[in-house]
């Protein structure tokens, strides 16, 4: 689950959080945190499938979304994260 911990009102509240900072989606974050080149993103993405996406590069990763969205992300969502379209899924966020 990936949660907000101020009010734990979940999906709908992270969403406006999420739009709250501008337009994002999966694409810019994955070209801002892990600085993959825009011309290699793709849905098709996933950690290992780039060299910039190593294990611990997908831990720092889930540490950008918790500490700049303020969100709470579990052990089982970290791995449900391991890809674009997973991200896409559990932020409910545009590649």
């Amino acid at each position: 689950m990936i949660g907000c911990p101020e009010n734990n009102r979940g999906k709908n509240n992270q969403n406006a959080r999420f739009q709250k900072n501008h337009m994002i989606s999966v694409s810019s974050i994955l070209h801002d945190v892990l600085k993959i080149p825009k011309e290699e993103l793709s849905i098709e993405l996933s950690i290992n499938s780039v060299e910039q996406w190593d294990s611990l590069a997908h831990l720092e990763l889930m540490l950008y979304l918790e500490e700049a969205h303020s969100l709470i992300i579990n052990e089982e969502s970290i791995l449900e994260c391991s890809s674009a379209k997973g991200l896409c899924e559990k932020l409910n966020l545009p590649f």
